[in-house]
């Protein structure tokens, strides 16, 4: 693997995980049909120029019925029940069960008489790659009811049928096209749902959080949680011993000279050696999700800070 694929599938990685918390977060504004639309819509808004100015949707008429069957597997079904269940369970949850994927992929090749993904090695790296994801994502499986676990198992088997039935029926089809037509269809068919549940409020003081999180997590200034705790700790012992972020005092108290405080105060803060304590200045930290879910990624973000220009081309 060479730096650049390397790169993207640390990106890809990233964005797929990120993706379960941000349900999570649009669902308490918007309703589960409101927010497939907005995100089949912006999707196809990007695809559909593209495969148009390719000339990718030639031909996929002829392949009309495995095309529909396609776009409600893989997006129109899997994407509203996904949706309708974060409304439940924790996004943690959520990615721990969209990863048994392969698993039920596994069950469907074997249902179908393909045998060779049934290896030792080929088990044991799926469910590595479960332990995995829960090793990302955290532990919090709290679940409020059955049907929304139901709707995830749905959602799995969704998304482990639109592979093969691309496989199947699509393979000599234009990727793009394929997926275009499909986002397309999904935004048309949901549009008069969507209208008639539209919000009339902006969003929650959450959802401009997450943005706000995600920016300032990769500005390497440390995490939320460590960010919030010091600056919390600064304005309580303003340019006095303690504060953490002062130009005359060091991190243990100590007076700094003009030209060592300007560089504390600027850079050299970012690595005190001391902790700040949350018991005294962490009050609602550490129960807020989405301060939790940044401060937990942290590492993936300063990645994806760094990944994300070079990907694209600066």
């Amino acid at each position: 693997m060479n730096r650049k694929a390397l790169l993207l599938f640390i990106a890809m990685s990233v964005i797929w995980g990120i993706s379960y918390l941000f349900i999570r977060i649009a669902v308490i504004d918007l309703s589960p049909i409101v927010l497939v639309f907005a995100r089949t819509l912006i999707a196809a808004a990007i695809l559909l120029p593209i495969a148009l100015s390719r000339g990718e949707l030639r031909g996929l008429a002829k392949s009309w019925l495995p095309l529909v069957a396609f776009a409600a597997v893989e997006i129109g079904i899997p994407w509203v029940l996904m949706s309708h269940a974060e409304q439940s369970l924790s996004s943690s949850l959520t990615g721990l069960l969209v990863a048994a994927v392969p698993l039920v992929g596994v069950v469907i090749a074997t249902a179908r008489g393909n045998r060779e993904h049934l290896g030792l090695s080929s088990l044991s790296g799926l469910l590595l790659g479960i332990v995995g994801v829960g090793a990302i994502v955290g532990l919090d499986l709290r679940a409020s009811n059955w049907v929304a676990l139901v709707e995830m198992a749905v959602v799995a088997v969704g998304y482990a049928l639109g592979p093969a039935i691309l496989a199947r029926y699509l393979s000599g089809l234009p990727s793009v096209g394929v997926i275009a037509v499909a986002l397309t269809a999904c935004a048309i068919l949901y549009a008069p749902f969507a209208l008639v549940q539209w919000p009339h409020s902006v969003p929650s003081v959450s959802v401009f959080a997450s943005v706000l999180a995600a920016f300032g997590t990769m500005a390497f200034q440390g995490s939320v949680e460590r960010w919030a705790l010091d600056h919390r700790r600064h304005h309580a012992h303003a340019d006095r011993p303690g504060d953490v972020h002062s130009p005359y005092f060091g991190a243990l108290g100590e007076p700094l000279s003009p030209l060592h405080g300007m560089f504390h105060a600027h850079l050299g803060w970012m690595f005190d050696p001391t902790v700040t304590s949350s018991a005294v200045f962490g009050k609602g930290l550490r129960d807020d999700p989405v301060i939790r879910f940044f401060s937990r990624t942290h590492m993936f973000w300063l990645i994806a800070s760094l990944a994300l220009p070079y990907l694209y081309g600066w």
